[in-house]
């Protein structure tokens, strides 16, 4: 039996970018600097004592994960973003007037709605439904180990990463307290929309970058070309 194929690999689980296509891979880098790229099915042991399991996840569905189902519950008409564009054209970009001169906070806070809804009846559940619908696309254009990759990088939470969208956007909304603040600002504020303190001080960092009033189109497509990596950065 070759050798090669029986000596165990023993290292440290990191994350990379592959030198000869740049996609993102997790594997094991030995102490030699070896890195062997980890499959779905390759076989490891942990060796780390310090490790302890992970309750089993429990499936659950869109109306028990957020703390507050009565606000963000997902209406069951709501148009399922997806890269297919047919899906794109029956949906419309929707975000405060007062964010819509900067870049930043329409890819932030923009969410697409179903065009038929009159801008004036988004509210917190609809927009909490929308928000959530954005990141759950975003993570379907990502592969597994992508998703890892980014996890890490920004949160230093890979564990979250699953080959679920849907379990990723619930596991994310569970332990990211970046990604609930602006669905909880910006619901308060829809809750509350007399009070104007609210949007000011989401703009407090971005006033000094705002430039012409782009066309709807314009930030449908801004939208629909958003990746995961910058939507993660602007946290």
């Amino acid at each position: 039996m070759d050798k090669k194929n029986t000596m165990p690999v023993i290292g440290v689980i990191k994350a990379r970018e592959c030198p000869l296509c740049g996609h993102h891979e997790v594997g094991v880098v030995t102490v030699n600097g070896d890195f062997y790229p980890l499959r779905p099915g390759t076989c490891i042991q942990v060796l780390d004592s310090s490790i302890e399991p992970e309750p089993k996840q429990t499936p659950q569905t869109s109306d028990t994960f957020i703390n507050n189902p009565a606000c963000f519950n997902v209406p069951p008409d709501l148009t399922r973003p997806s890269v297919d564009n047919e899906k794109f054209s029956a949906l419309k970009p929707w975000l405060p007037s007062l964010f819509m001169s900067v870049k930043r906070m329409r890819l932030k806070y923009g969410v697409l709605i179903d065009q038929t809804i009159d801008d004036g009846q988004v509210d917190a559940e609809l927009y909490a439904s929308a928000y959530l619908k954005k990141l759950e696309y975003l993570l379907e254009k990502e592969t597994f180990t992508g998703i890892t990759v980014l996890l890490d990088k920004f949160f230093s939470a890979p564990q979250l990463a699953s080959e679920n969208p849907k379990t990723v956007v619930m596991n994310m909304w569970q332990e990211l307290d970046e990604v609930r603040e602006p669905v909880e600002k910006m619901c308060a504020w829809l809750n509350n929309p007399a009070d104007n303190d609210i949007l000011n001080g989401m703009m407090e960092h971005d006033v000094d970058n705002c430039q012409g009033l782009p066309s709807l189109d314009t930030v449908k497509e801004e939208l629909q070309q958003l990746r995961l990596a910058d939507f993660l950065g602007l946290f």
